[in-house]
């Protein structure tokens, strides 16, 4: 042993606290296993089989180990900003390569440290710091800085603050901060894959991933036809009952533009959102939402939109989504400022919850911001296709306006479906949402009695009678 040979113990002393390093022939790059001071958790050093990064080369090593399919998991040991080294072939302007996959049992961990200046500008259909998270891959505790442009013509683009694609794995406590341009293709012969998918956090997700406790601030943009943009995941697909997004926040100085754009997600298929806020500008080419530009199935529960939120949308611009189309929302709101931007055939619809629905349910939601749109502003469903499924218990405090007149008809209020009501007053004239707070956990209260989707999230007063409810965890009854 090294303590039984007094020379071998000098010369351990000297070379330990310096950093050792590993000549990768065939990327140019060297792997810094240097061992910090202090880790995560009070352990000196990585876990047993992880790869402890200090600087930019050694990320660049690790990220390119096995042709970008790292074998060990990594932990960061220090701020990183990306382009304070440089393979040969690139630029300050495109300093990294984003074709590194996480597959099986690997983790990158931040450890609560920043990756910055992290710049790429290519014409690759996967665009992020990892090209895809897969099944069995976490990714957590980190903040990346920087931004991502698609220059190329592909159809088919995933691009993401973290993950172009998530494939199974998780992503949590990430926070992305800068821009993301996805250019402006058409996905001529549209397919629900063929899309542009341009997410804050993830492009697409889908198979079983999860993404949780994420927040992104920055523009997330994209031009084309379908596609779909949202400030923590573009487009959200089930193809396991495990697969989520929640306790994920977009702020106000996130900037969402997509053909189908949503605070949170552009496109939802058979997926659910959970416990997630927004405060983000959103602006659809065709339709937006506060939370999710199109929803199809599946659907928001425990979510909301502040009072900083701004949809607009030329067609159909939603408070929580833009288009609904048999989805569930249970226990959320939308304080937000909704507009449909035009005029004409199918164009120019602002409704407080829904831009436009075809079949669908709400329980035990509300609506409290301003919804306004040239054509038609409702303060629930801003056009009404197929008669939402069920609508129990829904209420609305709103200001309604229609060619800029606000319209205070209960006509519009009810719209003909049971359970939509407006907020009362009480005997001081004031909003009467002690009552309205009642009968909303009184529907949740009620679907949940009679339907294995139980919503696990009520309403709590925290601000006097007369002013909106908040949410809380747990069914109504059982918190």
């Amino acid at each position: 042993p090294v303590s039984a040979d007094p020379f071998a113990l000098l010369i351990w002393m000297l070379i330990y606290p310096m950093s050792v390093s590993c000549f990768l022939g065939c990327t140019n790059l060297f792997v810094d296993v240097r061992l910090p001071a202090v880790m995560p958790h009070g352990k000196r050093g990585c876990p047993e089989g992880c790869n402890p990064i200090h600087t930019t080369r050694g990320l660049w090593a690790w990220g390119l180990m096995n042709y970008g399919f790292p074998t060990t998991s990594a932990v960061l040991a220090a701020d990183i900003k990306m382009g304070e080294y440089l393979p040969k072939g690139y630029t300050e302007d495109n300093n990294w390569w984003a074709q590194t996959d996480l597959m099986g049992d690997i983790t990158f961990d931040g450890a609560g440290h920043t990756i910055s200046g992290m710049r790429i500008e290519n014409s690759y259909s996967a665009q992020s710091l990892f090209r895809r998270v897969a099944e069995g891959a976490k990714v957590t505790n980190l903040t990346v800085e920087g931004d991502i442009r698609y220059t190329g013509s592909d159809r088919r683009t995933y691009a993401g603050g973290i993950a172009g694609e998530c494939n199974g794995g998780r992503i949590t406590n990430y926070t992305f901060r800068g821009t993301i341009d996805g250019g402006a293709v058409d996905a001529t012969g549209y397919s629900q894959t063929d899309l542009t998918m341009i997410g804050g956090i993830a492009g697409y997700a889908h198979n079983s991933a999860t993404i949780s406790g994420c927040s992104a601030q920055g523009t997330f943009t994209a031009g084309g036809s379908y596609s779909v943009v949202g400030g923590i995941v573009g487009q959200v697909n089930r193809e396991s009952l495990t697969q989520t997004v929640k306790d994920c926040h977009t702020p106000a100085d996130c900037h969402v533009t997509g053909d189908m754009a949503g605070g949170i997600a552009g496109y939802v298929y058979m997926a659910w959102i959970r416990d997630c806020s927004s405060e983000a500008e959103v602006t659809g080419l065709s339709e937006a939402g506060g939370f999710i530009g199109y929803l199809d199935y599946q659907g928001a529960t425990g979510c909301y939109t502040t009072s900083a939120c701004r949809v607009n949308a030329p067609r159909y611009a939603g408070g929580l989504v833009g288009w609904l189309s048999s989805g569930y929302l249970f226990s959320c709101y939308s304080q937000a400022e909704v507009t449909g931007t035009e005029s004409g055939s199918r164009a120019g619809y602002a409704g407080g919850l829904a831009g436009f629905g075809d079949g669908g349910y709400l329980i035990g939601c509300y609506f409290a911001g301003t919804a306004q749109a040239p054509e038609r502003a409702m303060p629930f469903i801003g056009y009404q296709n197929y008669s939402v499924d069920d609508t129990r218990g829904s209420y609305s405090s709103g200001r309604i306006l229609t060619g800029g007149t606000e319209d205070t008809s209960l006509a519009n209020v009810y719209q003909g479906r049971q359970g939509l009501k407006q907020v009362g007053l009480d005997a001081d004239g004031q909003p009467d949402w002690a009552t309205a707070t009642a009968e909303l956990n009184a529907a949740i209260t009620a679907y949940n009695s009679s339907n294995t989707r139980d919503c696990e999230y009520h309403f709590v007063q925290t601000d006097g009678t007369s002013n909106p409810p908040t949410l809380a965890k747990g069914a109504p009854g059982a918190e």
